[in-house]
């Protein structure tokens, strides 16, 4: 049985700025993603991802992005508006319908789309470029689907969180807690517990999830995420906010989980 989620609807656009580091997930929540990818993909897919990764597995690299990305400057296109290296967006943007769209410097869902694309066609790349394109298809649609990562049209984000709230005494930062406190203060266990308590979909659900493209993705997690900003500076969020929003984090890190399955199967295929 499919558990319940909490309807919230948000809008975003994204700009990237360097005022709040953008990491996305904590490490659990991102391995927990490529656990549950991992559990669905097609032996193709399997042989080729550990391939490129030398026998290790996506779920043992899930944030390996979050701790090398200052070595990991884009090389997939060519920079933009004269800017001589890319570095890696962690974030993505919506316009005032809610809709996601392509923004080469800036979104995460931009980059997964060119990593895709060159990983079509690693005949051509060296096993650094492959390597790099896989990494950021495993984190970056993990980061896509979190719900402090989207960028509003209306600038409700407020430049993605980056101002302190209260949780039960203590002061924090409001993007800290949609990175990790959410699912860390509201499910014990390690990785694999983490998984099997997301992803409670069935067959048809799953199918239902996939349908689109990644822009159709970003825009429903923009769409079911945006009620997290209501929450301004300085409130508190109360003894219950982690388990307020519980369910919508396990959905998208379900989500996340088989959409990842799904674009590492086609690239595979």
């Amino acid at each position: 049985m499919k558990k319940s989620l909490l309807i919230i609807a948000v809008c975003t656009s994204v700009l990237l700025t360097n005022a709040i580091p953008a990491f996305s997930w904590g490490k659990r929540e991102h391995a927990a993603i490529a656990y549950i990818a991992e559990q669905n993909l097609s032996n193709k897919a399997r042989k080729g991802v550990a391939g490129i990764l030398d026998g290790q597995t996506i779920t043992s690299r899930a944030s390996w992005l979050d701790y090398y990305k200052p070595l990991m400057l884009m090389k997939l296109t060519e920079p933009q508006k004269g800017k001589m290296t890319r570095t890696i967006p962690h974030t993505f943007q919506v316009d005032s319908s809610l809709r996601a769209y392509p923004y080469p410097e800036h979104s995460c869902i931009t980059v997964i789309e060119e990593s895709i694309a060159k990983l079509k066609n690693r005949e051509h790349l060296d096993d650094s470029t492959k390597l790099q394109c896989l990494l950021n298809i495993v984190h970056l649609t993990g980061d896509m689907h979190c719900p402090g990562h989207v960028f509003y049209a209306d600038k409700r984000d407020r430049n993605i969180g980056g101002f302190n709230v209260i949780y039960r005494g203590e002061t924090v930062k409001y993007h800290k807690v949609w990175d990790s406190m959410v699912a860390g203060e509201t499910f014990a266990g390690g990785i694999e517990d983490l998984a099997y308590l997301a992803d409670s979909a069935g067959k048809k659900q799953v199918r239902e999830w996939n349908r689109g493209s990644l822009y159709d993705w970003g825009s429903e997690v923009a769409a079911s995420s945006c009620g997290i900003w209501t929450v301004k500076a300085g409130d508190d969020l109360g003894n219950y906010y982690m388990y307020d929003y519980s369910d919508l984090a396990l959905e998208l890190i379900a989500k996340a989980g088989h959409r990842l399955a799904e674009v590492l199967n086609d690239i595979f295929k």
